[in-house]
């Protein structure tokens, strides 16, 4: 019966007479992957995107918890932050973020300056937790065009940093680097 399946399927592909049985059961077996793995993530997408809010929330707090104990978590009052969390499911899942924004001033590269000078300064400054949680691995110098070249501290980004389970799309999208600034 599953013969009759793939001998079906098979001669729907109208193959090139050139191809061998092999070579069809190859491309098959590979489009078959290829679109089942392909159903999986818009599932996934699909998953995440409705529930926007929470997933936008789940990694803010995440962040936040993570870097609550920074010197620039300290300074930025993360923790108060994190405070607004709802205590309950049926909770306010704007929270988080409305006091992220009340709570969090915009900046510009110039209001890292300090923080950066202590990163290039101190030679334990890249484990200390300046700026962020994460090791910084080295500075780099941006493009400069908004006027001057700025340092940039750069980290390595884990690709499994958000537990949440609506966030297995961003997990498997994740940079392999991420840059600290706002620049």
């Amino acid at each position: 019966m599953a013969m009759a399946a793939v001998s079906t399927i098979i001669s729907g592909m109208d193959p090139a007479e050139s191809h061998s049985a092999r070579s069809v059961l190859t491309q098959l077996l590979l489009q078959t992957l290829i679109s089942s793995r392909g159903r999986l993530v818009l599932r996934q997408l699909r998953r995440v995107s409705t529930h926007l809010t929470a997933t936008q929330t789940s990694v803010l707090s995440s962040i936040l918890e993570q870097n609550a104990r920074t010197t620039f978590g300290r300074r930025h009052r993360f923790a108060d932050v994190l405070e607004a969390r709802p205590a309950a499911v049926g909770g306010d899942p704007e929270a988080v973020r409305r006091s992220y924004v009340a709570t969090v001033p915009l900046t510009t590269h110039d209001d890292y300056a300090d923080d950066i000078r202590r990163l290039v300064e101190c030679k334990d400054a890249p484990a200390a937790g300046i700026l962020t949680a994460d090791r910084v691995e080295f500075l780099c110098y941006s493009s400069g065009t908004t006027g001057k070249n700025k340092l940039v501290p750069v980290t390595r980004w884990p690709k499994v940093k958000y537990h949440h389970h609506h966030t297995s799309v961003l997990r498997e999208c994740a940079q392999p680097v991420t840059v600290i600034t706002t620049a």
